[in-house]
């Protein structure tokens, strides 16, 4: 494919995505109370197979070819081995420790992790698409709404039941088990739904399906500078300890964030005087929750006027904020 048929076939695959994106949007902009029902049409919208298609071809085609500002797939890997392999995980234990030494009624020592071996770590990998993680040696669980190849599990994780173990039946996850994953990846997820609500019920589900310690790592794009957008970032950090986790790393790479956190043990929250402010588990969400920290999950796409461009003036072109969003969700995101 030469450089003006490449070129041909990348707008064609970022204007079914961005498509299937904004259509979204609008549709929860128009009736925000509705939000979940709209999320719930869109999983059975057979658009669903052509987004997927369409995704796949523009990581495996576009981005591959455009990797010189970091490979997301590598960057999350090595994240992952770094905290369960390369000394991560006891840095956080021996901090911890340090700090039971000056509470009297802290337990006389705190348990300690020795690294894991690389195929133990057991890893779901939400909105995978075509399973980009099976270069390592994880034990990855992939799972994604329509999923693009084989050894994906189709999986709506906002409305999936959360359990005692895993049910599927016919390559379809009909239960999650609860505390089980060492780590949960959301790459490129966030970004996909339509409203703060919905990511939030995303990020408290990572919570509830991660064992104590595991780690949530996020990736978003952003080719800006690394102060440009830290308010989102900072917001979704703040948003994450509410939640019961601690953010244990953050990199800004020339296209993307990537941060992890980690869900925080009993005994860690002890430390930190960590309390859910509705004094309930942080396994539950309540209305009250939601409506604090929903807006804190907030993506710069959500101040975007979708309402004029489906309800159109004919005329109208597309805002200078839209055309950057293009650029920074599609055309310059490296990564495979």
């Amino acid at each position: 494919m030469n450089g003006a048929e490449g070129k041909s076939r990348q707008l064609e695959l970022v204007a079914a995505i961005r498509n299937v994106h904004e259509e979204l949007r609008y549709k929860v902009q128009k009736d925000p109370d509705s939000y979940l029902k709209i999320w719930e049409e869109h999983n059975a919208d057979p658009v669903r197979s052509k987004y997927a298609s369409a995704m796949h071809s523009l990581a495996t085609e576009v981005w591959a070819s455009k990797s010189a500002g970091g490979d997301r797939i590598e960057i999350i890997g090595n994240v992952i081995m770094n905290y369960f392999m390369g000394g991560g995980l006891q840095k956080v234990f021996r901090r911890m420790h340090r700090k039971y030494s000056s509470i009297s009624s802290a337990p006389e020592k705190v348990d300690r992790f020795g690294s894991f071996p690389e195929n133990e770590l057991k890893v779901l990998d939400v909105g995978s698409c075509y399973n980009p993680f099976a270069r390592f040696k994880f034990d990855v669980t992939a799972i994604d709404l329509c999923p693009a190849t084989q050894g994906v599990f189709q999986c709506d994780f906002i409305n999936v039941p959360l359990g005692n173990e895993f049910v599927v039946s016919e390559n379809c996850i009909k239960c999650l088990p609860s505390n089980y994953f060492h780590a949960v990846i959301f790459s490129l997820l966030l970004e996909y739904l339509p409203d703060s609500r919905l990511r939030l019920s995303a990020v408290h589900r990572a919570y509830r399906v991660l064992r104590d310690d595991g780690i949530l790592v996020v990736v978003t794009p952003d080719s800006k500078h690394q102060q440009k957008n830290q308010d989102m970032v900072k917001s979704w950090r703040n948003a994450l300890s509410q939640l019961g986790f601690d953010r244990i790393s953050y990199a800004k790479h020339d296209h993307l964030h990537c941060l992890a956190f980690r869900k925080l043990c009993r005994i860690s929250r002890t430390i930190m005087s960590l309390k859910n402010l509705c004094e309930h588990s942080f396994d539950e969400m309540c209305e009250c929750c939601t409506d604090r920290l929903s807006p804190m999950l907030f993506i710069h796409q959500d101040k975007l006027d979708y309402l004029s461009k489906f309800e159109p003036d004919p005329i109208r072109e597309r805002s200078s904020e839209e055309q950057e969003h293009d650029a920074l969700m599609f055309n310059e995101l490296p990564g495979s």
